[in-house]
């Protein structure tokens, strides 16, 4: 007998007459029209240290399964019992919604329900027997592709946002779990979820990002509500993100007094603006104390000297 083992054994884990460990989780009974079984198994190992290193990865998977039936529309359902009994082409025209009661294929849609009828959930059944998908509901997935769709036209000046909403969308499954992000309807989506892909942004983004990013997402929703006519709010507007914003590091235009107090270096400079080294003036002492970009001050300078010499003329 393995002589690390306890007396005892952790939840849903057995040992075996052979000595081997498994997992046994009995199906929730809400789920057992989907899952067709009372229990499912799953084998840990032959020592009692690998059963345990094996259990944490091994009930997530089961929770994962149990969570993606819980979740599954039943119109994915029902579209996947169509193309599993009757084909691509029923499946097809189902998914479609264009099957009309006079169609003889309907009578195959009626058989398939009837022979689904008392092991399958009663609303996939109906779908089924009537040959018409119920609407799925709007969940963030369908935000993000929906807007995605608007926005994008597949032109290069898109690629950058695009590529931005597909690394929002892998962050999201990421933080809530592909269950909550494809198939939770959006008005169960709320604030704690909005804060907490903040905070998993804001622990590898600076603030400023992250209010980038939250912007994407928040537009995208203001777009789907806008555009399907929801009646709930956006659970993005208006988040809190700590730090965003303006800030003493910032890289601020120069002031008028420190453009006078430069004007006199610029203008006995004997190199033309364009091929102005740092070197040769005193503007990287002063855009290292006021934090300015260079560009803007240097435009505005050249405006100054412009004025001067004409003046001087």
């Amino acid at each position: 007998m393995d002589q690390k083992m306890p007396l005892k054994l952790p939840r849903y884990v057995f040992r075996r007459a052979n000595g081997s460990y498994r997992y046994k989780r009995n199906v929730p009974k809400a789920l057992r029209e989907v899952i067709p079984k009372a229990t499912v198994y799953r084998q840990l190992g032959e020592s009692y240290d690998e059963a345990i290193r094996r259990l944490p990865v091994v009930h997530a998977e089961i929770e994962a399964l149990f969570d993606q039936e819980r979740n599954t529309p039943s119109s994915v359902r029902a579209k996947s019992l169509v193309r599993e009994h009757l084909g691509a082409w029923h499946a097809d025209v189902f998914a479609e919604g264009v099957v009309e009661p006079e169609w003889d294929i309907t009578d195959d849609f009626r058989e398939l329900a009837a022979e689904l009828e008392g092991s399958t959930p009663a609303d996939v059944v109906r779908q089924v027997g009537s040959a018409r998908l119920k609407p799925e509901p709007m969940t963030l997935h369908r935000v993000l592709t929906e807007y995605c769709a608007y926005k994008c036209d597949g032109s290069v000046e898109h690629t950058d946002l695009k590529t931005r909403i597909e690394r929002i969308r892998k962050d999201l499954v990421i933080v809530l779990g592909k269950n909550r992000v494809e198939w939770t309807p959006l008005a169960d989506i709320n604030r704690a979820d909005a804060n907490t892909f903040r905070d998993y942004l804001l622990n590898r983004m600076a603030p400023n990002s992250v209010l980038r990013t939250l912007g994407v997402i928040k537009a995208a929703m203001n777009h789907v509500i806008i555009e399907n006519d929801l009646e709930q709010r956006n659970v993005f507007q208006g988040i809190k993100i700590k730090g965003a914003g303006a800030s003493k590091d910032d890289r601020l235009p120069m002031s008028d007094a420190q453009l006078e107090a430069l004007l006199p270096e610029y203008q006995s400079n004997p190199e033309p603006m364009p091929c102005l080294s740092p070197s040769q003036t005193a503007a990287p002492a002063l855009q290292k104390s006021s934090g300015s970009r260079q560009t803007t001050s240097t435009t505005r300078l050249a405006a100054c000297t412009s004025a001067t010499t004409r003046s001087a003329a």
